[in-house]
């Protein structure tokens, strides 16, 4: 039950870092370029936030670390977006109850990075 939102997680991060790098540079301009980023970096942060509350079984400290993580999203930058996914993974395995052993888990956050 816990993998599975941790999962979804990283699907949600992975593909807002996609969109984030979308669009061609000659037709795309810095603004709307930060425009982008700035909505998927909070769509981001409000996903990882919702997808550690979808939790449930885990510590305060362990929230607040994952809260804490989850807000380095809003930069919304491919590469900030698949180290939070990496991040969040790592935490939830080291923290959580799963339902695969902690070096499978880990294993699989290592492919995120």
């Amino acid at each position: 039950m816990i993998f599975k939102p941790s999962k979804w997680l990283f699907v949600a991060l992975v593909g807002g870092a996609l969109l984030a790098g979308c669009g061609s540079s000659k037709s795309t301009t810095i603004t709307s370029t930060a425009a982008v980023t700035s909505v998927v970096g909070q769509r981001a942060v409000a996903t990882c936030e919702h997808s550690v509350k979808a939790q449930g079984k885990i510590s305060a400290g362990t929230t607040a670390k994952l809260d804490r993580i989850c807000e380095k999203a809003a930069a919304g930058t491919p590469a900030t977006l698949k180290q939070v996914a990496h991040e969040t993974c790592v935490e939830l395995a080291n923290t959580s109850q799963l339902p695969v052993p902690k070096e499978q888990a880990l294993a699989l956050c290592s492919k995120i990075k």
